[in-house]
Order: C-alpha cells, then sequence, then structure tokens
C-alpha cells in the first residue's frame, strides 16, 4: 500500500472505493494571490523593521516591545508562510472516493464533500502540468488579504491558520497526476465546469 492510502485508510468508510489518491506537489510554491501578498508581506515588514529602529531610540522601554510582533507577522507574510506551505503539502492527502471528495493533513484533519453535489471549479496550470480543483466556489475567489467576512483566507498561500475556525473549503491545489484525477472526476460525473488559470 502506498503512504497516500496508508494515510487515507483509517478515514475510510467500510466498503468505501478509492477511485483517485494523491498529493500536491510540494514543489508548486507560488499562486496569483501572491503577485499580491509578496510586496504587501515585504511592505509590512520594512514598516515594521523602520518602526522598531524608531522606537529603539525612545526613551519608554515598550515600544521596541510592541513592534515585535508585527516584525514577526511581516516576516511570516514574506517568507515563513512558503515553509509551513511546503510542509502542509507533505502531509496532505487527497481522494475521490465513490462516495466523497477527501483532503485529509495528517491523520485527523479530515475535510470532505459529496464531489457530484454542488459546483465545482476546475483549473490547469498555464503549462497543463499541475490541476486545481475546488468543491465550493469560495476556495478560488475569496478576497486578497485575509480580512473580512467569513471564509476570506486566500487559498493555498500558507495563511489557512488565520482562518479563525471557519470551515475550509474543499480543494485539491497543485496536483500533478493532471490525467489520474480527471479520469477520476469522469468517473463521478465531474468535468464540465472548468475556468482557465
Amino acid at each position: 500500500m502506498d503512504d497516500v492510502l496508508e494515510q487515507l485508510s483509517p478515514s475510510l468508510y467500510p466498503n468505501e472505493r478509492v477511485l483517485w489518491s494523491g498529493r500536491p506537489d510540494p514543489a508548486v510554491n507560488f499562486t496569483s494571490g501572491d503577485i499580491f501578498l509578496i510586496p504587501f508581506g515585504l511592505f509590512f515588514l520594512c514598516f515594521s523593521i523602520f518602526w522598531e529602529v524608531g522606537a529603539s531610540s525612545a526613551p519608554i522601554g515598550f515600544f521596541p516591545l510592541f513592534g515585535i510582533p508585527f516584525v514577526l507577522v511581516g516576516l511570516y507574510y514574506g517568507l515563513g508562510r512558503f515553509f509551513v506551505k511546503h510542509y502542509t503539502k507533505k502531509r496532505t492527502a487527497y481522494a475521490i472516493t465513490d462516495r466523497r471528495a477527501i483532503v485529509l493533513i495528517g491523520a485527523s484533519n479530515l475535510r470532505d464533500v459529496n464531489p457530484g453535489e454542488g459546483s465545482r471549479t476546475i483549473r490547469r496550470s498555464r503549462d497543463g502540468h499541475h490541476m486545481t480543483v475546488s468543491f465550493a466556489p469560495v476556495a478560488l475567489t475569496q478576497s486578497l488579504f485575509g480580512f473580512g467576512g467569513r471564509n476570506q483566507i486566500p487559498p493555498n498561500t500558507g495563511l489557512d491558520f488565520f482562518d479563525f475556525g471557519h470551515r475550509l473549503p474543499v480543494a485539491f491545489y497543485d496536483v500533478a497526476d493532471v490525467d489520474g484525477l480527471t479520469a477520476a472526476l469522469g468517473r463521478v460525473g465531474i468535468g464540465s465546469q472548468r475556468a482557465g488559470s
């Protein structure tokens, strides 16, 4: 049994049949949201460092301490989230079964949905080597910086933990096995709703 099926097997129902399983490609680091997130993170980091430098000469010792969390947030937005995203991808398993679309992170962080119900969005990367499938449209249309209403975290950017308890959408990101996933989606009657990347 390969490592993906081994990870998934405790979460499967009795007699549930896996039609396809795989993982996101950890080598894919950037999304379209990073066009804005990277400059925002760098600006935030530079501003925070500027604050720290200015505050270090202030007579009140509290001001430099006040700026440290902002420096850390800037570092995470600009750089740290890529390490978190890479680590999370290596622990993420995807599956299409005869009953569900499954996203499993680690051993217990499970999200699933009936793939035949509701709307789906299927996108291929520009080079055609990767595929993203969202089983809830919000996964591909969320707001940029993660502020605002429900489910506003930019998808697939390493900012998922800022979701503050909202249920993240079921979506497969950066799947390299395009043919295998496409065939499995066809077997559960999905494939007509597509969007370009």
